[in-house]
């Protein structure tokens, strides 16, 4: 992955601590929830019940994940990082974008991403931690 294209889907991804105001801002975004409807200081399950938006918890395989990051939408992806904290990406949609996703940035920017750059990305934690158990 480019460097250029890992440092746009870094500038996309939430704080993991963001949870609830990411799902928030994603179910808005996506047009499941009316702007008027309030959750002010409710987090997780209790801020996505009183919007009225379902949660599922989804697992895929390492080659499962383009397929994952095609049809997701919306979804909040787990970023898992070697250096730190795990990170949110707010998915919105790959609807007419060929190979590339719609994502909500924490600044509220939606731009979109090659899908390649996203899979990668999240491989990345992955592939980083086998690393040193690989000898030469």
């Amino acid at each position: 992955m480019s460097a250029a294209s890992h440092a746009a889907v870094a500038a996309c991804l939430w704080p993991g601590s963001d949870r609830g105001p990411a799902m928030e801002a994603l179910a808005r975004a996506a047009g499941l929830v009316a702007e008027g409807d309030r959750t002010e200081g409710v987090g997780g399950l209790a801020r996505a019940a009183d919007l009225g938006v379902d949660l599922h918890g989804v697992r895929t395989t390492y080659d499962g994940l383009p397929a994952l990051v095609r049809r997701g939408g919306p979804a909040l992806l787990t970023v898992y990082r070697p250096d730190g904290p795990p990170a949110l990406l707010a998915v919105l949609s790959t609807a007419g974008l060929r190979d590339r996703v719609r994502v909500l940035g924490p600044d509220g920017r939606r731009p979109r991403l090659p899908v390649a750059a996203v899979v990668d990305t999240l491989r990345w934690a992955l592939e980083a931690a086998t690393l040193p158990r690989v000898e030469a």
